[in-house]
């Protein structure tokens, strides 16, 4: 049986009271009630403001501070409002714009002689032996795999929906355009002779920063090399191993260009021979191709499925365009050859109604096997520039018509059922004719599709006018719902690109967001979009400067800022009577609502940052960056590479165990670059995919132009004679051990 609210409850039994009591007790009750809470109140006041002299952590959790109401105090002062704090003896009001970094790097934040990580990088890493996993007995492979492949029946369709979704399938007509880009495309660069002169002491300053730099990638190559050598990662503090990415050496295939780029030619050659001898047929130490042993002495058993997952997007980005750039700097047969067998693993993953790929595949299925139902729009858009390269490179038009007809499903279906178009959510039903919400944003899950609108272009040489189009109005509308100034850091003019869940706008800074200013600068060039430049600057700087306000100079993984109405965004500072005396700004940094603190190496500013270079000439952002490059070492510089960072706020650091692969192929690869003559690599001539992998643009460049390695280069350490006699694609020492440790 309901009782009723507790309000309800409440009232009758003070009408109870009331009641049957005198007049006096009534209200001697109240008067004693009200004094407990009172008191309460008061203690949560005092635990309250006992940090609020320094900044409260989480500004959200204050109440809203008085704007109207006159000052005031309780019980004489001793009990604070909340979103106060009491001045300190001698403290005036000061202004806090005087109190924050600079907008450019100061001279001393730039000097890094007297540190620990400058003296451990002023001279090359040694250089070691892989390490990591011993060599797989040959006596025990012929245990690896079951006698007999199992076969599985095709999975069952709806063939009514099938017949309906397909229809744009069967519609669907390729268009027509040359395999290379044409000329006449706008230039990106500055022009060589734009940059401005260096004096020999600017010049000396730039290639020693330069050294540095590549040092550093030496010192993170040789701690994976070393310690992790054929797993995806090392863990950096540990020096121990992790798989997260199929187990196929993700840190190798990602660093390829990377080597090459920093004149490592010996250790590509060393890479390359880990690249001979992988078998993609092995994920996370499981075989599609050949079986799995479900123990030692037992095969499949029925009813249980031995494929492996795949995830496509990370598959696409990493190892594929790894693949495709080694051969676009060297000509490497290999690096073709294997490029196209993982292509040819990945396209099925197109097998699906609309056409719109599946976040992640099973190999060897009968035919693709994933979740439809859902797509991430970064998954489904991002992989256009590598199946378009790889068609350009072998002639085989079907990779680019598997993803030509993705783009054309979403500029012709998707963006018309969106509610902010032609902006699209981050996930989606791609089946589905419902309205498309959700979160709209530049960052996680959605960046990657945007970027590769322009970059489609570029590598298209302009000759499909879609990609353009497409940009140019996603762009548009974005200027309009997800750009915002940011009002709320005192002395400061910063612009940030925000998100939009459900219709409601939050003014966020993602720092996967951060590619953003690399991408308007691209395209206010290829596109002759001034003002989409003048924003890219803007932008870029607010990327930099959420890291220059933190403690540790690192930025923080996403930021929500105040805005000018937000509740708690002042502080009030009274004397002990409870007097207002100023009103501080609240967040930690100042103006910051929302931290998520952690720092896990990622490139997306830096990115940006040497765009403003490359397409202004502003030695400013050389410094910029430096200031950058400094802060990371000085907080993240581990055994074994560079460890993420818990919070980027604390001036002492908690260090995590994490080194993504993307710190050697992304990171360290645009510092160098940054710090690197104008021409190498130019813009102009090569077009990078969102793992920055460089492929070429220029007709004039051939593969392996670039004389950065050939064939005679020895390998940095000498060949195993089980290396020598290893069959090219029979798997790596770690793959059978991966499998071998899942036998029971």
């Amino acid at each position: 049986m309901s009782t009723g609210s507790p309000t309800k409850t409440i009232y009758r039994h003070v009408l109870r009271i009331f009641l049957r009591s005198s007049l006096a007790t009534f209200f001697l009750t109240v008067a004693t009630l009200s004094t407990f809470l009172l008191l309460g109140l008061t203690y949560l006041d005092q635990s309250n403001s006992v940090q609020s002299d320094i900044q409260f952590s989480d500004p959200e959790d204050l109440p809203p501070p008085s704007e109207t109401r006159k000052p005031g105090k309780l019980f004489g002062g001793v009990g604070m409002r909340p979103g106060t704090a009491v001045v300190k003896p001698g403290e005036t009001s000061p202004d806090w714009s005087t109190l924050l970094p600079p907008d450019d790097p100061s001279p001393s934040s730039l000097l890094t002689d007297d540190t620990e990580w400058h003296a451990l990088l002023s001279t090359r890493p040694a250089s070691g032996a892989p390490g990591g996993s011993p060599v797989f007995p040959n006596s025990m492979e012929k245990d690896l795999y079951p006698a007999t492949r199992p076969i599985f029946t095709r999975p069952e369709l709806d063939e009514a929906k099938q017949a309906k979704l397909d229809r744009f399938g069967r519609d669907w007509v390729p268009p027509k355009i040359p395999p290379r880009p044409l000329a006449g495309l706008n230039k990106v660069q500055l022009d060589q002779s734009s940059f401005p002169l260096e004096t020999p002491a600017e010049k000396k300053k730039r290639l020693e920063r330069k050294e540095l730099v590549r040092n550093a990638f030496i010192w993170a190559w040789e701690g994976y090399k070393q310690n992790a050598w054929g797993h995806d990662e090392v863990k950096p503090l540990t020096k121990s191993t992790s798989d997260p990415f199929a187990g196929w050496g993700a840190t190798i295939i990602d660093s390829l260009d990377t080597l090459l780029l920093l004149g490592l030619p010996e250790e590509y050659s060393l890479a390359r021979e880990h690249v001979r001898q992988l078998d993609f047929g092995i994920i996370s130490g499981k075989h599609w191709r050949k079986g799995i042993r479900f123990g030692r002495n037992k095969d499949y058993e029925p009813g249980k499925s031995p494929y492996p997952w795949l995830a496509v997007f990370e598959t696409t980005i990493r190892y594929l365009g790894g693949l495709i750039s080694a051969y676009d700097l060297t000509s490497d047969q290999l690096m073709l050859e294997r490029a196209e067998e993982l292509a040819q693993i990945l396209i099925p993953a197109f097998d699906t109604p609309t056409g719109i790929p599946y976040a992640a595949i099973q190999p060897g299925r009968p035919r693709a096997f994933g979740s439809p139902s859902e797509a991430c729009l970064a998954e489904a858009g991002s992989m256009t520039l590598e199946l378009t390269r790889l068609w350009q490179l072998t002639g085989n038009i079907t990779y680019f018509h598997h993803v030509q007809k993705v783009t054309d499903y979403i500029d012709t279906v998707l963006t018309r059922r969106s509610l902010w178009p032609p902006l699209l959510p981050t996930i989606f039903d791609p089946e589905s004719a419902d309205d498309l919400d959700g979160m709209f944003s530049f960052g996680g899950q959605a960046d990657s599709y945007y970027e590769y609108l322009i970059k489609m272009h570029q590598l298209l040489g302009g000759s499909l006018p879609q990609y353009a189009r497409m940009y140019e109005q996603a762009m548009d509308k974005a200027s309009k719902v997800l750009v915002r100034e940011i009002t709320t850091i005192p002395g400061k003019s910063l612009l940030t690109i925000g998100e939009i869940e459900r219709g409601t706008f939050r003014t966020t800074l993602e720092h996967l967001t951060c590619f953003a200013g690399a991408m308007m600068g691209l395209g206010s060039k290829l596109l002759n979009r001034p003002k989409d430049l003048e924003m890219a600057k803007r932008f870029t700087q607010t990327c930099y400067y959420t890291g220059a306000m933190t403690s540790s100079g690192l930025q923080a993984e996403k930021v929500e800022f105040y805005s000018p109405k937000s509740p708690g965004r002042w502080i009030d500072i009274v004397d002990s009577k409870g007097e207002i005396l100023w009103k501080k700004p609240a967040g930690r940094p100042v103006g910051f609502k929302k931290v998520e603190s952690k720092y896990i190496n990622r490139p997306e500013t830096i990115e940006s940052v040497f765009y403003m270079y490359r397409l202004t000439g502003d030695k400013v952002w050389q410094d910029k960056g430096w200031r950058m490059f400094s802060s990371w070492m000085n907080n993240s510089l581990a055994d074994a590479g560079f460890s993420s960072v818990r919070d980027v706020r604390n001036p002492v650091i908690s260090r995590l165990d994490n080194m993504e692969s993307f710190a050697l192929a992304e990171t360290l690869k645009y510092h160098y670059l940054l710090q690197s003559e104008p021409d190498w690599l130019s813009l102009d001539d090569y077009v990078l995919n969102t793992e920055a992998h460089p492929f070429i643009v220029n007709p004039k460049i051939k593969p392996g132009s670039q004389n950065l390695w050939n064939s005679s280069i020895p390998p940095s350490t000498p060949f195993t004679e089980d290396d020598l006699q290893a069959k090219s694609g029979e798997g790596t020492h770690v793959q059978k051990w991966a499998i071998w440790n899942q036998l029971t």
